[in-house]
């Protein structure tokens, strides 16, 4: 983040937290090739199966995972 400011001249302690948000993000799909929402729902809606690995599972239900006792 410190680098995005700095590029874009502005002083960190200036920045809200939206501010930095932006400058993150900015940065983010400057230098992470991916592609476009559309084009992730055109593959997806294609190929369902290539994302399994990707999605979350919700706690306690991965693979292996017995749960917890916690009542």
């Amino acid at each position: 983040m410190e680098e995005a400011a700095r590029e874009a001249e502005i002083e960190i302690g200036s920045l809200g937290f939206s501010d930095m948000m932006d400058l993150v993000t900015g940065r983010l799909r400057e230098e992470v090739p991916l592609p476009s929402f559309e084009e992730f729902a055109a593959e997806y809606r294609q190929h369902p199966e290539r994302f399994d690995d990707m999605l979350l599972e919700p706690p306690g239900t991965a693979a292996g995972s017995e749960g917890t006792d916690e009542e």
